[in-house]
């Protein structure tokens, strides 16, 4: 289990080596914040693509509108939020999160955001970035299936190819 905190408004320059590596699907994060002192009734938290890692991909590219900041949408079954919002008027507080198992391999952080019924009032990013890496995504049933259908295929056409070859 590892933790950052956020709501500092500090940009990331995330360095490439020493970083905090977490295990797609298996890992936990636990997320702590501090300073949400604008009005608000609950708190979400998403995960974002650090700067180098959105370089040439314009399907992550980076929008100041917070709902259209596609920097911060990161799973192959695309979803707005690592957490969902949940109440909280609190100023600080923190959450304990598994990462997904189908979080793409790359660097991140976080970010939390503070809002009310209508709107945000509040945000900020981690000041930590941390490196997500996956395990084997294709389950174990599948590659069990794809040998037999290898292993049919090879004898079905070696007694093709043996019965034209006469």
């Amino acid at each position: 289990m590892t933790s950052g905190s956020a709501l500092n408004n500090e940009t990331d320059n995330c360095p490439a080596d020493g970083l905090v590596r977490l295990k797609g699907g298996s890992d936990s994060l636990t997320i702590r914040w501090t300073g949400a002192d604008e009005p608000h009734t609950q708190i979400a938290v998403k995960i974002c693509y650090v700067d180098g890692d959105i370089v040439d991909r314009k399907w992550r590219k980076y929008k100041p509108v917070i709902d259209l900041n596609k920097q911060c949408k990161q799973t192959a079954e695309e979803q707005d939020f690592l957490v969902s919002a949940f109440a909280s008027t609190a100023t600080f507080g923190f959450k304990t999160v598994k990462l997904g198992q189908n979080i793409a391999p790359a660097r991140y952080t976080i970010q939390v955001l503070a809002r009310n019924e209508t709107d945000y009032t509040q945000f900020g990013d981690s000041s930590m970035c941390f490196e997500v890496y996956s395990r084997e995504n294709v389950p174990t049933g599948l590659t069990v299936v794809m040998g037999i259908f290898m292993a049919i295929s090879i004898v079905f056409g070696t007694a093709v190819y043996a019965k034209y070859r006469r």
